[in-house]
């Protein structure tokens, strides 16, 4: 990882022209070097802006763990709130969600001290459920086989549509601002 990294030009060593360093407080200093100095201009730019994703990636790691220790009404702007049955294995449980920068809190109820649980929907899908056996109920699906499909249902239609159009918007959201 590149995380806390400062990707510079060597300009103390002449001998190397081409070279630049990677560099991290308590870490020895990396020394690299391109054959060019177009090449060396594009490997720090490749750098820099991996560097800069790695630190925003952290920002929000780190923001999602601070949310999680907050109770329901703290969390500022949420992208949608309110009650969803989960449906597990052999029955259902409903928890009170709070959907926000594309990550689905979990509480036991409104009343929860902080969240028990958090799943970050990057990369996921939400449909309308194609089992008729529930009515208003949906499926948040990921694009990585090795990660947990979720299934939801809601007490009418109208929440059902207000959180597949709500998750949807925050996936979308979340994906524009991994981007930058």
């Amino acid at each position: 990882m590149l995380m806390n990294y400062e990707v510079a030009k060597d300009c103390e060593n002449h001998d190397q022209t081409f070279r630049f360093d990677l560099r991290k407080d308590d870490a020895p200093t990396l020394h690299l070097a391109a054959d060019t100095q177009q090449g060396a201009d594009r490997w720090i730019e490749a750098l820099v802006q991996t560097v800069d994703r790695c630190q925003l990636q952290d920002r929000r790691v780190e923001q999602v763990k601070w949310n999680q220790l907050l109770e329901p009404g703290a969390i500022i702007s949420p992208d949608c709130f309110g009650y969803l049955m989960r449906l597990g294995h052999t029955s259902s449980n409903r928890r009170y969600c709070i959907l926000k920068d594309g990550c689905l809190y979990f509480y036991y109820d409104i009343h929860s001290q902080n969240a028990f649980g958090v799943v970050c929907l990057y990369g996921y899908t939400v449909h309308e459920s194609t089992d008729q056996s529930i009515n208003f109920a949906f499926e948040v699906l990921p694009g990585d086989l090795g990660q947990k499909p979720l299934y939801f249902y809601t007490e009418t239609e109208q929440d059902q549509k207000r959180w597949i159009t709500a998750i949807e918007y925050s996936i979308k959201q979340s994906q524009c601002l991994q981007m930058k």
